[in-house]
């Protein structure tokens, strides 16, 4: 028998429960206005109940919910159920625990300790999670956290993420919760991408970018949501959501933590989640986290984001000729550099003593014409001429970086290198890359765990480093002080977060114990972890300079982004990446997707960006594998310009049912700005029609002083008449173009 479906069982049994047997947790908000409330049993230390009140509504959910290490089970003298002096109810379980996937042997023993406390000022129940183990030796199972969901069959599910690879269209929105598949592995892994680290290669969809779980019932506009915390790091996580039950009647929520160390006095493995009730909207949870994590929504206050929020390009631009006017008109604002200014991968921007300007570069270099240049010397005074160039035109510019690829054409440290005294072009930044990794790092090499070999990048002549090794976090550090000191560039964006599904085998995190059913376990260092401490000391430099902080984010996990401060996805134009990127952006983080090279469907394309807050990469020349320009693709960048332009220094309005379209007839979604309140109105079912907008925002309380409209193809705002405020809700007709307006709303 299954765990989950022994939670069902033992739920026909707990429902019958006289609630006098349990013991309550309850948050109450100052006004009396909202509450929540959890019911944990005297017996069982499961919870039994989820209750509160929202806007006047009642809300109960009978439930069976608890901590609940995979293959673990405890005896009912092994639980122990008390009151805390904070309101709170702590449960200690003294487990047993079975062969199962991540071990061989039987009656381990591990003790759970599950606390819930009230947290009035966040109206939550907080639900810290404690986990260790009295074992002499290393081992792991996987730490499940579980809710069975009682008479579900009429409520919906939503999680911070895709929920499938359907795209944005006139008739589907992916923010909508839907209908709970019956499968039984219906799973949602936090990042998605190759976060995996059993095979980091595969690359898996949906994703969860936001670690949320929610339970939306229509019928009283009431839900429930379980919040992760971001300030948890997991190994890996993965929520797994499906309806069960002769009737589809009841649900499981299952957030599962894998590869977590127990035993041989290794440190206790701590997680929190909080438990709210609210309003039926998925916008609710998601101001819930943003108020309550805000750091991880918001840029860092000293970088100044604002003049970087607009479209993008990955251009090779040397400082030629631009057509300010006409990129400018596209809302085009800032260059991720792709001149390759290096000699070699891992190498951002040469630094002393061991580098002295000029060096060398064998890179490609684009021209206009459409050629290349073979291998040339460049100078700081070269590097940063690009970029002051660029700004003298009214554009930005981030240089690149990378945490993890390193070298060119490098081989194994016991190879033989080839490298005559007066080598050049490239085998001589063959040998100069190769020496410099013995010579410097070669303790920071990545290696497979099972061949030990090196493991190459996405250009095949590159390898992969554990960027949280002392010697190569030192050189990180370095490249990033001559970048401060050497160039004038507004930031850099970082390339290849894909890396961060590995472990190394050679390092020990002191957390992460490696293990599946063909190994017997081993220490290891995960590189989330490697990263966060890397990104943790660049950030306090790169922030200190008021430079910005991009990544290409390639994993999608929110607790990776408390030092990022916008993002240019590399698959940002693929349908459930754009919405993982745009969810990390609510909080007022620039977004920039990638344009792998469409070109029809234009108008389809870019009101997908608008919808999401994201914003497109243009046509621009020298582009690296991405859009280049045209005279029959430019004009629809330049149509759609304006409209991205009234997005700058957008965050998400989160109020609940902040927007909605009375008739179903296009997609809506609501931001604010500096100035207003700014609606994007896309994917009109006919071009030219007519949709009345309803929108309940806190901040308008009365007809607005100014309502305008912004059409594709047009630069100028169309004032806006038919407006009515009624009863807490501003009503709107407006007019669509090509199926599309964006609605500037400047409240009183």
């Amino acid at each position: 028998m299954t765990l989950l479906v022994a939670l069902a069982v033992v739920l026909s049994c707990c429902l019958r429960v006289n609630v006098a047997s349990c013991l309550p947790v309850i948050s109450i908000d100052e006004n009396k206005e909202r509450s929540v409330a959890i019911c944990i049993s005297q017996i069982s230390g499961e919870i039994q109940s989820v209750s509160g009140q929202v806007n006047g509504r009642q809300v109960k959910h009978e439930v069976v919910g608890a901590t609940q290490p995979d293959g673990c089970y405890a005896e009912e003298s092994g639980v122990h159920v008390q009151q805390t002096p904070q309101g709170g109810v702590s449960v200690d379980r003294t487990m047993r625990c079975q062969s199962n996937y991540w071990h061989h042997e039987n009656k381990l023993i591990i003790r759970v300790k599950d606390v819930f406390t009230p947290s009035p000022s966040t109206v939550s129940v907080t639900w810290q999670v404690t986990v260790e183990s009295t074992e002499m030796k290393f081992w792991t199972t996987a730490i499940d956290t579980s809710i069975v969901w009682n008479n579900y069959s009429n409520s919906l599910f939503w999680t911070g993420g895709p929920l499938n690879e359907m795209p944005l269209n006139e008739s589907y929105n992916p923010l909508d919760p839907i209908k709970l598949p019956t499968k039984s592995s219906n799973y949602f892994r936090y990042g998605g991408g190759k976060t995996d680290i059993r095979d980091p290669q595969v690359v898996v969809s949906p994703s969860m970018a936001i670690p949320v779980a929610t339970r939306i019932n229509p019928q009283d506009d009431t839900g429930v949501s379980i919040l992760f915390s971001p300030e948890d790091s997991p190994v890996y996580s993965l929520l797994n959501s499906y309806s069960f039950g002769s009737n589809f009647e009841m649900a499981v929520f299952n957030y599962s933590r894998q590869y977590h160390r127990l035993g041989n006095m290794s440190t206790a493995v701590v997680f929190t989640q909080d438990i709210i009730i609210h309003e039926g909207c998925w916008r609710a949870p998601l101001a819930w986290m943003t108020e309550k994590y805000i750091e991880y929504f918001r840029p860092d206050q000293r970088v100044d984001t604002y003049s970087l929020d607009g479209a993008g390009a990955y251009a090779d631009y040397n400082g030629f000729q631009l057509d300010s006017d006409k990129f400018d008109n596209m809302d085009f604002t800032v260059n991720w550099d792709a001149t390759f200014p290096y000699p070699y991968h891992g190498m951002w921007l040469p630094y002393s003593p061991f580098y002295s300007s000029p060096w060398l570069t064998c890179f490609p270099h684009h021209l206009q014409n459409g050629t290349s240049q073979p291998c040339i010397n460049l100078t700081y005074s070269n590097v940063d001429s690009y970029y002051q160039t660029l700004r003298s035109a009214g554009f930005h510019s981030l240089a690149y970086a990378n945490l993890f690829e390193y070298g060119f054409n490098i081989v194994e440290l016991n190879a033989t290198l080839d490298c005559p005294p007066n080598a050049t072009n490239q085998t001589k930044i063959t040998c100069d890359s190769n020496h410099f990794l013995r010579q410097n790092f070669s303790s920071a090499i990545l290696r497979d765990r099972k061949t030990n070999k090196m493991i190459y990048g996405g250009d095949g002549v590159s390898i992969i480093m554990d960027p949280g090794t002392d010697v190569y976090q030192t050189h990180i550090l370095n490249m990033a002080k001559t970048i401060i000191t050497k160039t004038s560039c507004e930031g850099i964006a970082i390339d290849r977060q894909d890396w961060i599904g590995y472990v190394n085998p050679h390092r020990d995190d002191g957390r992460t114990w490696f293990a599946t059913p063909d190994t017997d376990g081993s220490v290891s260092q995960a590189m989330i972890f490697s990263w966060k401490e890397t990104m943790s000391v660049l950030a306090a430099l790169m922030h200190k300079a008021g430079r910005a902080i991009f990544i290409n984010d390639h994993t999608y996990r929110l607790d990776m982004m408390q030092n990022v401060d916008g993002f240019y996805d590399e698959f940002g134009d693929n349908n459930a990446k754009m919405m993982a990127t745009s969810l990390l952006s609510i909080g007022g983080k620039p977004a920039i997707a990638w344009n792998h090279d469409t070109t029809t469907d234009l108008d389809e394309f870019l009101q997908r960006h608008l919808f999401w807050g994201v914003y497109p990469t243009v046509p621009f020349p020298t582009n690296d594998h991405s859009i280049n320009p045209s005279s029959s693709v430019d004009v629809f960048f330049e149509d759609y310009g304006p409209l991205f332009a009234a997005l700058r220094g957008k965050r998400w309005v989160l109020d609940v049912h902040a927007v909605a379209l009375t008739n179903n007839s296009a997609q809506a979604n609501v931001y604010q700005t500096k100035n207003s309140f700014v609606v994007a109105v896309v994917f009109g079912q006919e071009s030219e029609s007519e949709v009345e907008i309803l929108l309940k925002i806190k901040e308008i309380q009365a007809k607005p002083k100014r309502l305008a409209a912004l059409y594709p193809g047009s630069r100028d705002q169309h004032e806006l008449g038919r407006a009515t405020y009624s009863n807490g809700a501003l009503t709107i007709i407006v007019k669509l173009s090509r199926g599309c307006a964006l609605l500037l709303i400047e409240p009183i």
